[in-house]
């Protein structure tokens, strides 16, 4: 599809920051345990998006990461407005 998830968007971040240098390792896979959709997020992408989640990159809503949903525009200039600020 045209469209990207929001857990394969932030591996596409977490790489970006690494390919300039940038300090991006794995969050702790239990970050996951407090999102009720947590279980849902592929193992491939689970170093990518505790990482977001625990730095705060991720906007969630009510509890939920939703990471097989397409991530929105809004989304995307959330996470890089946080990556290059935070």
């Amino acid at each position: 599809g045209r469209n990207v998830t929001r857990e394969d968007a932030l591996i596409m971040v977490r790489q970006a920051m690494r390919s300039v240098g940038w300090s991006a390792n794995d969050g702790y896979t239990s970050t996951l345990n407090g999102y009720s959709d947590g279980g849902n997020v592929a193992s491939y992408a689970q170093g990518a998006v505790t990482y977001a989640l625990q730095m705060g990159y991720l906007p969630t809503d009510g509890g939920r990461i939703a990471p097989k949903d397409s991530l929105t525009r809004i989304d995307m200039a959330q996470i890089i407005h946080r990556v290059l600020t935070y």
